[in-house]
């Protein structure tokens, strides 16, 4: 749809470095990191491919994958944050707002929030304004106030969702279990076992 955000990440067309990497999920779902100012590494949009306006326009395929998506999303960065920071998330907030305040033109989105055991407990709504917190981690600001920093944070963690997500729509392929020992130094273990 002409002048709609999402319909230009999802054909590839954002120049943002946030969005280098879109994650493919199954049911026609796409992944990408959030790159507004308040986010912080790990929030994440999950959205349709192609142009939706709200649940009753979802697919069935759409609507029947989605909680299988979720599940999935979850284990996988589940998994990243025990390997990369060593700070086990302990939940993923979801929000759906589905309202922009840069376009009147709607599509379909939910805000995914990682929790890690390093920041505050019980901070749920509150969780856009968790970076000021005295319990977050530093290393996990991509905004400064002014302008976007760790870019190659945010892109580390597309990658592994990518290849997670390549994987396990492929079985766990011989060419993700090479990279997973090479990027982590052990075998890969099934992302499933962190649910």
């Amino acid at each position: 749809m002409l002048n709609c955000i999402g319909c230009e990440i999802a054909a590839g067309k954002s120049n943002h470095p946030f969005h280098k990497i879109i994650v493919n999920l199954e049911g026609g779902w796409l992944l990408n990191h959030s790159n507004e100012s308040r986010s912080y590494l790990g929030h994440l949009i999950i959205t349709t491919r192609e142009h939706r306006a709200d649940w009753n326009e979802l697919t069935p395929a759409e609507a029947s994958t989605l909680g299988m998506n979720m599940q999935h999303v979850e284990a996988m960065l589940k998994q990243y944050w025990a390997l990369t920071w060593n700070d086990p998330l302990e939940r993923l907030y979801v929000c759906y707002f589905n309202d922009s305040i840069l376009t009147k033109i709607h599509h379909f989105h939910m805000h995914l929030f990682p929790r890690t055991k390093s920041m505050l407990k019980g901070i749920s709504w509150e969780i856009v304004d968790i970076q000021e917190t005295p319990a977050f981690n530093p290393d996990y600001r991509i905004h400064n106030g002014k302008d976007f920093i760790n870019t190659e944070s945010v892109n580390n963690l597309m990658e592994y969702l990518a290849k997670a997500q390549k994987s396990l729509d492929a079985g766990y392929s011989s060419e993700f279990k090479s990279w997973f020992v090479n990027q982590y130094g052990i075998p890969v273990k099934n992302f499933r076992s962190y649910l």
